[in-house]
């Protein structure tokens, strides 16, 4: 979806050198339902979108944690959203870290994003507008994106920060399929991989809490 708006997004991450196929995409779903897992996803939309997805929607009213170091995530922060950026350390960033850090609320972090770019998804922001220049403008702006487009230093990008507004924004959808989880002989499935470490691990894991597999 983002790469036919944009060609150039996201073009500067290493090509998978012929290590992945969709066959793998299969073998990942099979696992997480063998495993206890329920698995989502939808054809067009990226995984940020279905993760954005489950946040936003929340049916089940429960505290949610996306762990990921990605920072579109920040736009989805609030009261029951926190990230958890390293997980090995399981350091949690809340909506209020990021006010803290930026004075940028959640729900505001999409419109700056447009104004200052994307580096890491090769999305080219405004030149010379870094990230506290550009929740100022928007602040002064009462945080209305086309407003903060008459700034000076803004008026002459109008039609590059609106095709990063599409860009960095998640596109949740109705049409997600659900795959819930079926239990039954992950063993098999490791070894079938060849994934006897991870078997291994999963085994000591589950020691350490009286399960077994």
């Amino acid at each position: 979806m983002r790469r036919a708006a944009f060609p150039a997004y996201k073009a500067d991450r290493p090509p998978d050198r012929g290590v992945f196929h969709p066959g793998h995409i299969d073998a990942l779903k099979e696992w997480a339902g063998l495993a206890g897992y329920a698995a989502a996803w939808a054809p067009g939309l990226e995984a940020d979108d279905v993760i954005a997805h489950y946040a936003t929607e929340n049916a089940f009213g429960l505290p949610v944690v996306i762990v990921s170091g990605d920072h579109d995530f920040r736009q989805l922060l609030g009261p029951d959203v926190v990230l958890c950026r390293d997980s090995t350390r399981g350091e949690l960033y809340t909506w209020e870290d990021l006010v803290r850090e930026i004075e940028c609320p959640p729900k505001h972090y999409r419109e700056m994003l447009a104004i200052t770019g994307d580096a890491t998804d090769h999305i080219d922001g405004v030149k010379g507008v870094g990230q506290k220049t550009a929740v100022k403008i928007l602040r002064e702006a009462g945080w209305d994106l086309f407003v903060a487009c008459q700034h000076p230093k803004l008026v002459d990008h109008f039609d590059v920060i609106m095709r990063n507004y599409g860009l960095v924004g998640f596109h949740p959808s109705p049409a997600l399929v659900v795959q819930q989880p079926t239990g039954g002989d992950l063993d098999s499935w490791y070894e079938q991989w060849e994934f006897r470490s991870l078997m291994s691990q999963e085994r000591r894991v589950a020691g350490m809490f009286g399960g077994g597999s």
